[in-house]
């Protein structure tokens, strides 16, 4: 049986913590314990709850700096944008499927897109795409 893992977000926006809490929620093995919207009070709440997990939102990004991507969020775009789905993603990257959807999922929010559609268009447009990615699978595509 797999342990349930405690989380306690702290993060300034409410729109931000619900949309957390929400995708989090989708995986039965973390519970959300604690939510707060102030650092003083997260550290006050880790050492009282002791949970396995904070989510705590170091900095704000002002409006005109786009957001840094992580590692792991560069290399889901960059398979998502050779056409892979969300299973073979997974499996590329070693990650279990709900966790790429959650890295997916918090892709799009972090960049303000709506669709992998838009995903993909952005990626395309910051070069994000043409990064090279080994590959177990051979695409049937061919350059001329």
């Amino acid at each position: 049986m797999s342990q349930i893992n405690r989380v306690l977000l702290a993060e300034p926006s409410q729109e931000h913590r619900e949309r957390i809490k929400n995708l989090l929620e989708l995986d039965p093995l973390f519970e959300v314990v604690a939510e707060t919207d102030c650092g003083r009070d997260a550290i006050s709440l880790a050492d009282s709850l002791k949970p396995e997990v904070a989510l705590v939102a170091v900095e704000n990004i002002p409006h005109d700096v786009e957001p840094l991507l992580s590692v792991m969020e560069t290399a889901v775009i960059r398979n998502l944008c050779r056409g892979f789905n969300i299973e073979e993603i997974a499996d590329r990257l070693v990650i279990p499927g709900y966790t790429e959807k959650l890295i997916l999922n918090d892709i799009l929010f972090k960049l303000k897109l709506k669709s992998r559609t838009e995903l993909v268009t952005y990626a395309s447009d910051k070069g994000i795409s043409m990064s090279k990615v080994s590959s177990k699978k051979r695409n049937n595509f061919r350059p001329y």
